[in-house]
């Protein structure tokens, strides 16, 4: 599988916030002839829960020229991705790591901020360059 354009540095991000990288191309497998590819699993100990929390992200950097596409795609992808975590009855979230300059463009708008807490989506705004998550 091709790593995303900012696959490392979303990974470098994650690991400065404390997350450990457990995988990369986590395979979810809902069906025994369909496989995805999550871009990366990490795993932190949370103090405050007392136990590991797991996480999955899936990286995208739309740098298409189309930001459209890359919304549709990158959408569809997330929740294909989340709904298969449901079936499956895996206790993981999801996350949608995007670039700070998407984030502030493209999901802030009104629309989208309704998308989001319609389909209860998990972003994970990152700066590219400084390597840093954002929230």
């Amino acid at each position: 599988m091709a790593k995303d354009l900012y696959h490392d540095a979303v990974k470098t991000a994650l690991m400065k916030e404390g997350w450990m990288i457990i995988d990369e191309n986590y395979q979810l497998k809902p069906d025994p002839k369909l496989t995805f590819y999550v871009d990366v699993q990490a795993e932190k100990f949370v103090l405050a829960k007392k136990k590991t929390q797991v996480i999955l992200v899936e990286v995208k950097s739309f740098i298409s020229q189309s930001n459209t596409y890359e919304l549709h795609s990158s959408i569809g992808q997330y929740l294909v991705y989340k709904t298969a975590l449901e079936y499956l009855k895996f206790d993981k979230e999801i996350f949608l790591a995007v670039p700070i300059s998407i984030y502030k463009s493209l999901f802030q708008r009104s629309f989208m901020q309704f998308l989001i807490e319609k389909y209860e989506l998990k972003l994970l705004p990152f700066h590219p360059i400084k390597k840093e998550i954002i929230r």
